[in-house]
């Protein structure tokens, strides 16, 4: 209580719309010093600049002043997690109310699960075909809302848009003091704060959107002191600013300070700020769980082009369970049920029973959904008919080597959601053949990855890593570990551990960062040397969808393997292309000792391998040696190594079967 009226104190003398600006700056740019502000921690300052009553004449914050509520907001939030934490360990079922208090935690305090490019694209998709319907019935124009948030976020992208002329100054070498110091600056402080502030006449005018509507709207979304003090816990624990970011300044304008309480919860402040028309949440619930679903498919098919992508279909009759979406990706099926499912108030409270009912509804019910149709499949051997409401397709089990189920999500749990192992406890065991994703960062993965068939790499590689690895991280720190290894990895290094993947998502974040700014810089991508990169760009477009296996045997190389194997083959084009002989050829054997699967690259003079006439000769040299599937890949020298067709054998360690080669071209 005494740090409380001595913080209340302070907090009385100096002004607040700078104080909080600092604060901000502070939080959404500083990262790298061992002083850090959370999210939570700002709204909780704030909350106490709004409840407390303020002198005739406020100051301008010292450095050693913000300081000093940045150490004091950290050791309030530490106090409470310190007092949940002594909760959990007195619970009868201590690994239940642990994975309950980590939802929490997620659910509540968990910031940017998503970027605010898809920030921007979902609200606006999501709500504006609605915004009539319910200004009529609420009178909330939830159009005005879109371009409200559209606005700040093109004004708050980040360190490089901040401080793009303060580049000399060196910023991470800076102390924290210097840094605070810097951002008083006469020329800095106004300037930044300007990028938190709404002048919705402006806006008005410049959206042509009625300015009583926005203004309506940004009342609403601001918190209004009544008189009544709330115990800080709840100030914490409910999320009263999350909710309720604005600051009202002055009859047009207003500020906020908390950019990830819009950027993170925008889907609870809608639901929030219709709650009080029954027909407008109504009308609101419906369409977030149509939008998300529709949404989750139109990536699928922007994403997969070459692949069959159905949403809404049904097995064998129109009578039968409709199911969310399929994938066909030549011998592999992705069976994808999506959830749109918030997360509610037990769940926020740290609920074991209200975790479990959330987890029930959406992870296991999309389990059961799922493996009914995924058994249906696989135990039957006949063609089995799809219908959507506008097309007939088919399902082949023999020509199916995999079924793959992918549960989105729409709300992220801090993370938890990424490896089911976290709530096994909750949900029993649901298999390694399924996972889950939000729909935010199914938009990012597939965004950065470069061809479909890396995209189904990333999915196949994350479930194997997730079968393996006990592990918490956050996808897109999962997606820069991948950038890095492809998840080809020394799975026995981690056995018996509890691995946490975080730092992986620098390079993205600016990425991402930089979309909305005119410096968009280039997506980070995976290491691969020019001539593979060029090797695996020919024969998926000459294979399309028949290309995942090869392809996917010839991302498991690395740079380095890369590099050498060019060389190699640079000799052998050259050996091959200058022979006397149009029959002569080299060949070079890689086998992945681990999977049993041998690669023959074949350097020869022509460009479709069927003017090879040693090739039934190349199929018996290797047909009878015992790996699990072998490849021979035909190179043609005359063109430094192009793709000129290939061969696929799977002969299952059996040396007398004879298997029918699969010719890809």
């Amino acid at each position: 209580m005494d740090d409380l009226n001595s913080i209340k104190r302070l907090i009385s003398k100096l002004k607040p719309i700078e104080t909080l600006g600092v604060l901000a700056i502070y939080s959404g740019v500083f990262r790298k010093k061992k002083l850090q502000i959370t999210e939570p921690g700002l709204e909780l300052i704030q909350y106490l600049f709004l409840t407390t009553k303020q002198v005739k004449s406020p100051q301008l914050p010292s450095s050693e002043q913000i300081i000093k509520l940045i150490d004091y907001s950290n050791c309030v939030l530490e106090s409470f997690v310190s007092n949940r934490a002594q909760d959990v360990i007195e619970h009868k079922n201590t690994n239940l109310k642990m994975a309950a208090e980590l939802a929490r935690l997620g659910a509540q305090n968990y910031r940017n699960w998503s970027y605010t490019s898809e920030t921007i694209e979902i609200i606006s998709e999501m709500i504006n075909p609605i915004s009539d319907y319910v200004n009529k019935q609420s009178g909330y124009n939830l159009e005005g809302l879109s371009i409200i948030v559209k606005h700040i976020f093109t004004r708050n992208i980040g360190e490089t848009h901040f401080f793009s002329d303060l580049k000399e100054n060196h910023l991470d070498d800076l102390s924290e003091d210097e840094f605070i110091n810097l951002i008083l600056l006469d020329e800095n402080l106004y300037r930044l704060i300007n990028r938190y502030w709404l002048d919705l006449n402006l806006l008005s005018k410049n959206s042509k959107v009625n300015k009583e509507e926005l203004v309506k709207l940004a009342d609403a979304l601001s918190f209004c002191f009544d008189g009544n003090l709330m115990s800080l816990e709840d100030v914490y624990n409910k999320n009263i600013i999350t909710l309720k970011p604005f600051v009202k300044v002055s009859q047009d304008n207003y500020v906020l300070f908390s950019i990830t309480a819009i950027n993170s919860f925008y889907m609870e402040i809608i639901g929030d700020l219709v709650s009080g028309e029954r027909k407008s949440l109504e009308c609101f619930n419906r369409r977030r769980s149509k939008y998300i679903e529709l949404k989750t498919f139109e990536v699928f098919k922007k994403y997969f082009p070459s692949c069959e992508v159905y949403n809404d279909f049904h097995i064998d009759n129109m009578s039968s369970n409709q199911k969310d979406i399929i994938v066909k990706f030549g011998d592999i099926i992705i069976l994808i049920e999506v959830k749109s499912n918030g997360i509610n108030k037990g769940v926020r409270n740290s609920g074991v029973l209200s975790l479990k009912k959330f987890l029930d509804d959406t992870i296991v019910s999309a389990h059961h959904q799922t493996l009914e149709l995924k058994n249906k499949i696989e135990n039957q051997s006949i063609v089995r008919l799809a219908d959507t409401k506008d097309i007939r397709f088919i399902i082949d089990p023999l020509k199916t080597r995999k079924i793959y189920r992918l549960v989105v999500l729409f709300r992220e749990l801090g993370g938890l959601h990424t490896n089911l192992r976290n709530f096994k406890e909750l949900t029993g065991d649901l298999g390694n053949d399924i996972s889950v994703i939000t729909l935010t960062d199914l938009m990012v993965v597939f965004d950065i990855l470069s061809s479909q068939s890396e995209r189904l790499d990333y999915l196949l590689q994350r479930l194997k890593l997730e079968s393996n690895v006990d592990y918490i991280g956050d996808e897109v720190d999962l997606l820069g570990y991948y950038l890095l290894n492809r998840f080809d990895i020394d799975f026995s290094k981690y056995q018996g551990k509890k691995v946490k993947f975080e730092g992986y998502s620098e390079s993205i974040d600016r990425y991402k960062s930089s979309a909305l700014t005119s410096s968009k810089l280039e997506k980070p991508r995976f290491e691969i040397s020019p001539y593979w990169k060029k090797l695996i760009a020919e024969i998926e477009h000459s294979l399309g969808v028949n290309s995942r296996p090869i392809i996917s045997q010839l991302y498991r190389f690395n740079v380095s393997d890369q590099l050498k194997l060019y060389d190699e083959f640079k000799l052998i084009f050259t050996d091959v292309k200058f022979h006397i002989d149009p029959q002569h050829y080299q060949c070079i054997d890689v086998v992945d000792e681990k999977s049993r699967v041998l690669i023959r690259f074949i350097a020869i003079k022509f460009e479709k391998m069927s003017s090879f006439k040693e090739s039934e000769k190349m199929i018996e040299q290797v047909r009878c040696q015992s790996y699990s599937k072998i490849f021979v890949l035909y190179l043609n020298s005359m063109k430094n190594g192009e793709y000129a067709g290939g061969i696929a054998l799977s002969t299952k360690n059996n040396k007398k079967r004879k298997t029918k080669p699969l010719i890809i071209k």
